[in-house]
């Protein structure tokens, strides 16, 4: 399967999506708001068309790199980044894969190791 087919295959997958979703907005509204809400059926199919994205984008720097002169590699890289970030924004990495409880105790500690620090200089 040649990569033109298969973003082909992405896209249309991805339109029929949002005009399911929209057509829901107007006849199902339950519907609606089930497809649309966080870790639904639209962020996920979202997030899948994002990342197949950035990994053709990615096989197309790979593949052709050598004949295209550096604008065309600089942006061809911005997209695979983009498009990664992206998708690591809808499956909210930031907050399943990065705990904000886990950034909050890593800062507790540094503020402990530093107060500890200060203490110590000004008793010397």
């Amino acid at each position: 399967m040649t990569t033109t087919r298969i973003l082909k295959i992405v896209i249309y997958i991805f339109i029929i999506s949002i005009l399911f979703s929209g057509s829901t907005f107007y006849f199902a509204n339950e519907i609606y708001h089930s497809t649309v809400a966080e870790d639904g059926y639209s962020e996920n199919v979202t997030a899948i068309t994002l990342l197949t994205i950035s990994i053709l984008f990615l096989i197309r720097i790979i593949k052709i790199r050598k004949t295209r002169n550096t604008y065309w590699f600089v942006l061809n890289a911005l997209i695979v980044l983009g498009s990664f970030f992206g998708f690591g924004e809808e499956i909210s990495w930031g907050k399943e894969y990065f705990p904000l409880s886990l950034v909050n105790s890593f800062l507790n500690t540094i503020c402990k190791v530093k107060l500890t620090y200060i203490i110590y200089k000004l008793a010397m």
